[in-house]
C-alpha cells in the first residue's frame, strides 16, 4: 500500500464525471465532508469510487499457515476501487480488512459509510437485474481514444490520454509502458503534431475558381461512392469554385454526411482547412464514425462537453504550441455548443462550415441563427432533407443565412 500511496501523490488529474451505468440508479452518495485528520498515511483516503466486490484469494497474514515458506492463499472479501487521479487502467482490489483498519485509524474518511452504501446498492441492483447484468468497468474506459499531449516524466515520456466513452475532462497522464498496446494511437499523435504533416499537400494547392470534377471515387477516400453521391460531391465542388453557398437537400438515407465528408476531404487534399461541422447531438457520433471510415487521415476533433472538458480541448487540441496554426482539420460540434463556445469558435477563419439539419435555421430570430451568423467562413453548406417545411418564409431564412446580401437585393428588386 505504501507504493500505491507514493504513486497517487505523484499522479494528479481532473476529477472524472462518470458515464451513468445501471448501478448509478441505485447509488445516491451524498458529499461527505471530511472533518479533521489527514489522508497522507492512508491510501484509502485516495479512493474515488468503489466499483465492485468479490470473494478473492489472497496471501494469508497468519505466519503459521505458510507451507514451506510459501504463504497459504485464503479467500477473503475484496473491493475493486478506482483511485483519484488515476485512470481505470490502475484500479485494484483492496481486502475488506484494509477497510476495517481504516475505519478505526481514520474515522474522518467515513469509509464505512461508503462501503455500507455501496453494498446496499449492489444488493438492490442484483436483486432487480441479476449479477450477470453488472459490469464494473466497461472495456471502452480502458481503451485509448486519443492521445492529446506529451511530457517528460520521471520514468520517460508520459501521454495525456482520452479514453473512449469518457469526456475530455476524464483524461489522465499515462506512462508509455501503461499504454504500450496502443502504438497506433501513439503514432497518430506524433503524426498530428508533426510540423511537416501538411507539407505534402502544398503541391496540390490550386486556384479556387478552377473546377475539378471527379468521374470516379477519389483515391483519398477509403470507400466507394454511389453514382448519385459522386454527383453530390461534384455539385459541392462546383459551388465551391463559383463561391456560392448552397443547400444539399437529398432525402434522408442518401448519404448527405458521406458526400459532405468527401467534399471536405477534397478540400483538405488541396491544403485547405480548418472546417467546422455543426450537427445535432444525436448524430454527432455518427459524423465521427463516418470520418474515421471515409477519411481517417484527417484530424477530426469533437468539441462537446462541459466547460472543463472544452477547456481541455481548447488547450490541447486547437493549436500547435508555436503560433496560432490550427492543429485540427475538422471540428465537430453540436447546436448546444455554438453559443457557449462562441468566444472560442467565432474568431477562427473557417474554410468551410457545414450545418447538418440546416432547417433548424428557419427562425432568423433564434439564438442559434444569431450565433452562427457571427462566424466567418469562406463557404457554407446546409444539409437538410426538408428545406421547405411550412412556408416560403422559412426557405427565405435559410437562403438569407447563406447569402444575406444577395437575397436582400433580390427581395428589394421584387418589391
Amino acid at each position: 500500500m505504501a507504493n500505491l500511496l507514493q504513486r497517487l501523490r505523484r499522479r494528479t488529474g481532473p476529477k472524472p464525471d462518470y458515464i451513468e451505468d445501471k448501478l448509478d440508479e441505485y447509488i445516491r452518495e451524498e458529499q461527505v465532508e471530511e472533518t479533521g485528520g489527514s489522508n497522507q498515511d492512508c491510501p484509502l483516503g485516495e479512493i474515488e469510487k468503489i466499483l465492485d466486490r468479490e470473494w478473492r484469494p489472497t496471501a494469508s497474514n497468519n505466519p503459521n499457515s505458510s507451507d514451506n515458506g510459501t504463504p497459504t492463499l485464503v479467500v477473503v472479501k475484496q473491493y475493486l476501487v478506482k483511485w483519484k487521479g488515476l485512470s481505470y487502467l490502475h484500479c485494484s482490489w483492496v481486502p475488506e480488512q484494509e477497510f476495517e483498519k481504516a475505519y478505526k485509524s481514520h474515522p474522518h474518511l467515513k469509509l464505512k459509510l461508503r462501503v455500507t452504501r455501496f453494498n446496499a446498492a449492489m444488493d438492490v441492483f442484483i436483486a432487480e437485474n441479476g449479477a450477470h447484468e453488472f459490469i464494473a468497468i466497461r472495456p471502452e474506459w480502458k481503451t485509448v481514444d486519443r492521445i492529446i499531449a506529451c511530457r517528460e516524466g520521471d520514468d520517460g515520456e508520459e501521454y495525456l490520454v482520452k479514453y473512449k466513452e469518457l469526456s475530455y475532462r476524464n483524461s489522465y497522464w499515462e506512462s508509455e509502458s501503461d499504454i504500450s498496446d496502443f502504438q497506433n494511437e501513439i503514432q497518430r499523435f506524433k503524426d498530428i503534431n508533426s510540423s511537416s504533416r501538411r507539407d505534402k499537400y502544398v503541391e496540390n494547392e490550386r486556384n479556387r475558381e478552377e473546377f475539378k470534377q471527379f468521374d470516379l471515387t477519389p483515391e483519398f477516400l477509403t470507400g466507394t461512392l454511389h453514382t448519385y453521391q459522386l454527383e453530390g460531391l461534384n455539385f459541392l465542388r462546383y459551388s465551391w469554385s463559383k463561391k456560392t453557398n448552397v443547400i444539399l437537400a437529398d432525402e434522408m438515407g442518401l448519404g448527405k454526411t458521406i458526400q459532405s465528408i468527401a467534399f471536405l476531404a477534397s478540400l483538405f487534399e488541396e491544403n485547405l482547412s480548418p472546417h467546422l461541422v455543426v450537427a445535432p447531438l444525436s448524430t454527432i457520433r455518427n459524423w465521427e464514425r463516418e470520418f474515421a471510415t471515409w477519411a481517417p487521415h484527417m484530424n477530426v476533433v469533437m468539441y462537446t462537453g462541459d466547460s472543463e472538458a472544452r477547456d481541455v480541448i481548447w488547450e490541447h487540441e486547437f493549436y500547435f504550441s508555436e503560433g496560432r496554426k490550427s492543429k485540427f482539420d475538422v471540428l465537430l460540434t453540436t447546436y448546444e455548443m455554438v453559443h457557449p463556445g462562441i468566444s472560442v469558435l467565432s474568431p477562427i477563419k473557417w474554410t468551410c462550415m457545414i450545418i447538418d439539419e440546416g432547417h433548424r435555421l428557419k427562425n432568423q430570430k433564434s439564438k442559434l441563427y444569431s450565433s452562427l451568423s457571427q462566424f466567418t467562413s469562406k463557404h457554407i453548406v446546409l444539409l437538410t432533407g426538408t428545406p421547405l417545411q411550412n412556408n416560403l418564409n422559412e426557405l427565405f431564412a435559410l437562403m438569407h443565412f447563406l447569402d444575406a446580401d444577395k437575397v436582400s437585393q433580390k427581395i428589394t428588386h421584387i418589391k
